[in-house]
This record gives structure tokens, sequence and C-alpha cells, in this order.
């Protein structure tokens, strides 16, 4: 579904001159592929500052904080994990499970080689799985393990373009179409501002203070690619491989994230992508097309559109679940035409929207940078 730039429930003030949403349409289709996919929120803002509430389950997997010989008894596990009396611990690459029968601070004594496994040493760092827990039969209730949500929001930003033509140029009609000059200026900087919108949704950056704005500060639009600082992995060094590609979603696939829907990309690491299938492609000898084009990438862990996005960096890769995403207007705050006051001959106007991103669950998305660009 197109990007209207409106809320599906919101019934916009009649305050200003709507822009109707068949030219909206129109030009979102082609130029603002990404707006095209998230389609139009819900409901909109109802505030410059928008707020949402994001929860988690308790992680079943940790990091062993320093190394566990096989005769050790103890194991450490950082402070963000939740280890319970009766949990049962496998190592990750081990056959071996432990149980865990007693805990103290970060310190976890347990039974090693439980069940008749063999133990084995835990190395630093390496990840031990909680498989669950195994009550007594009879026992008491455990410790309340309810996590606590987070509060998350994000500011506004206000987005304008001004049209101003002559009497003269706005009372004639422009050859060859059945507009005049000053309708055909509204739908140039319309395709302008909706090309802004993508652009700041993609790229964008708040204030680094003061990002409510005032008088003297702008509010602006901290954008996806700015937002995504936990699942990040650097290219190192020759061309784009499957591999990195897979390996992204795997890792998003292993933070619990299983709706990864798009690659969002540029034309440059398009044709990398694209060009992961030349080299094992086949042809036949009555072909009389060369076909070199992905558009759907089927990983091990999920299938992924590959779409193209001008504003994307050339040496970037965003992996995105749009269903986590929401661009929404402020209430009454849709992109709308504003007619100005003249002071003279001539007819002027504004285009006026403000918009927020919703950017919810910064860890279920991800990004590939440090590719080649040339």
């Amino acid at each position: 579904m197109a990007f209207t730039g409106k809320a599906t429930y919101d019934n916009m003030d009649a305050i200003y001159t709507d822009i109707t949403p068949d030219l909206i349409a129109m030009v979102a289709r082609d130029a603002t592929p990404l707006l095209d996919i998230i389609g139009d929120a819900e409901f909109p803002a109802l505030s410059t500052k928008h707020e949402w509430m994001e929860d988690s389950l308790i992680p079943n997997r940790f990091a062993n904080q320093g190394e566990a010989l096989a005769a050790d008894t103890t194991i450490v596990f950082p402070a963000s994990a939740t280890v319970l009396v009766g949990d049962i611990l496998r190592p990750e690459g081990s056959s071996e499970r432990c149980l865990v029968t007693a805990v103290d601070a970060n310190t976890a004594t347990v039974t090693r080689g439980y069940g008749g496994t063999t133990a084995a040493d835990i190395a630093d760092g390496q990840t031990i799985n909680i498989i669950g827990n195994a009550a007594l039969e009879g026992d008491d209730a455990g410790a309340n393990l309810t996590t606590s949500r987070t509060r998350k929001y994000a500011y506004s930003q206000i987005f304008t373009k001004t049209v101003k033509v002559s009497g003269t140029a706005a009372s004639v009609r422009i050859y060859g179409t059945a507009q005049d000059e000053y309708n055909y200026q509204i739908q140039l900087r319309l395709r302008e501002i909706l090309r802004d919108l993508e652009n700041t949704i993609v790229n964008g950056v708040a204030p680094a203070a003061t990002q409510q704005g005032s008088d003297s500060v702008r509010r602006s639009i901290n954008g996806i690619d700015t937002q995504i600082v936990t699942n990040v992995i650097t290219h190192e060094s020759g061309d784009l491989t499957e591999t990195e590609l897979n390996d992204m979603v795997k890792t998003l696939w292993d933070a619990g994230s299983k709706n990864i829907d798009i690659m969002l990309v540029n034309g440059i690491q398009k044709r990398a992508i694209s060009g992961l299938i030349m080299e094992t492609r086949g042809y036949y000898a009555d072909d009389t097309a060369i076909k070199n084009t992905v558009g759907v990438y089927e990983s091990d862990f999920g299938v992924v559109k590959v779409v193209l996005c001008p504003w994307v960096s050339e040496d970037e890769i965003l992996f995105l679940d749009t269903g986590r995403i929401n661009i929404l207007p402020v209430k009454g705050r849709a992109f709308n035409h504003k007619p100005l006051a003249a002071s003279g001959d001539y007819q002027m106007g504004q285009l006026v929207g403000e918009y927020v991103l919703e950017f919810k669950n910064e860890n279920a998305h991800g990004k590939i940078v440090g590719l080649p660009t040339t």
C-alpha cells in the first residue's frame, strides 16, 4: 500500500487545503520505496514527543565470565543474566550439561557432567545456554522474574516547502497540461518533500541536546541508520560475500528477531548482491537475455526482500523488520497546503507536514558497514 502521509484513523481538521491522496500515492510509488513498504500508520502521534513501550523476555543464554575447567564447580555469569537454582545449563559446542545447585551474586555452583554427560573445559566468553529449570516437587514458589518494560520516545520533525509564482504565471495554463503554474509547482515541491521525509527516516540525526526543540534548536528525527548500534557487522576486505549476508540474518535470528523482511540497499550494493549469482549461473545456447538480478534472498533463517533505495549510504546494507517501524504524522499535521498572504502581484503558499519515526526494538535490526563502493 502506497504511503499517503496520513494516519488511517486521523480525521484531519479542515484548516488548510488538503493535498489529494491520489497525488501523494503517485509520487510515493516512484520516489519513496521505504515509505511505500511501511505504509500509513494506524494512528497519528498526539504530541511532538511520541512515546511507546518495549518489553523483552529474560535471556536464556549468557557468555561465561572467566575460564571454568572440567573439575571446577562454579560458573560466573554477567549481571545481565538471570540464573536460578535448578537451571540446567549446556555450554555451546559441548555435550555436557550442568545443574545449578546454588547461586551467590553472579556465581553459580553447579554439578558438572549432570545426567551422565562428560564434563569439559568451558572457555572465557563461551556461550552457555539455559535449557530450562527443573523444579522440585512440592517446592515453594521461586523468585519473581517479571521484567521492567522500557519506555521509549522520539521527537517529531517539521518539513516545509514554499511555493511562490507571479500573478501572471498563476493565471495561465502550462503548455501541454491542464494545470496552472502554481499547482504544477506544488506537485514538484510535494515530490521533494516526500523524498526528504524518506531520506530523513534513513539518515536523519537528532540534535545532541534539547532534542525537544526550542526557539533556537530545530527538532529533527533520529534516523534508522543512526539508531542501529547493537547488530553491526564491519566488512573487513574484498567483495561482499553471501556468507556476510547469512551471518547478519543469523545474528538477528539468534537475538530473537525472526521477521527481517527487507535488505535496504543503494545501487552499488544492489549490484554487489546480484553479482553473487553470476559465477554459478549457467546459460543455454538459445538464451537471448542475460538476467543478473536478485530481488529476494532466501537465507537459512528466512526470506528477505532486496529493496533498492537511493538514500542508503553506499557502503552499507540495512536489515530491517518493517513490522517494527512506523512513520506517524502528528495529529492534524499530515502533509497539507497552506495558502500564505501576498503583499504583491504573486500567489504564495507552503507545504507543511510534521512526522515522527517510531523505531521499535533497535536490537531487532542490523546493518553491514564498510563495504566496497567501487
